[in-house]
């Protein structure tokens, strides 16, 4: 935030990638309140955090692994967060046919519709 703050012009805000702050042991909710307005794009993805000596980012589908995703929907519920959504996912599904990448993005959107709906009651 002390960078956002000197810099202080509306052109310079935030991208918060959830999978590289797990790994970073970062309080993500509290990220996401902390940042608040100038929280502009979000990558959403799951991973294990660190696991030494890796600290694999394994992009994978939110729930698959070990975020807190009630928390982190709180937050944006609270927060109003009007952030762009990405859901940055494995790598390995660009090596899949087209149909089977087609049907996992499908598949990823619904995840993403369902959570919120039942994070945000």
């Amino acid at each position: 935030m002390y960078v956002i703050e000197k810099i202080n012009h509306p052109l310079v805000q935030i991208c918060l990638d959830t999978g590289h702050a797990n790994i970073a042991g970062a309080d993500i909710p509290a990220m996401i309140r902390l940042f608040g307005d100038h929280l502009r794009a979000l990558h959403l993805q799951d991973n294990y955090g660190k696991i030494y000596p890796i600290y694999e980012d394994i992009h994978q589908f939110p729930g698959m692994c070990r975020l807190n995703w009630a928390a982190i929907f709180a937050a944006l519920k609270e927060t109003g967060c009007s952030a762009s959504l990405n859901m940055e996912i494995s790598a390995e599904l660009a090596e899949q046919p087209y149909e089977i990448q087609f049907m996992r993005l499908v598949q990823g959107r619904e995840l993403l519709l369902k959570m919120e709906e039942v994070y945000t009651r």
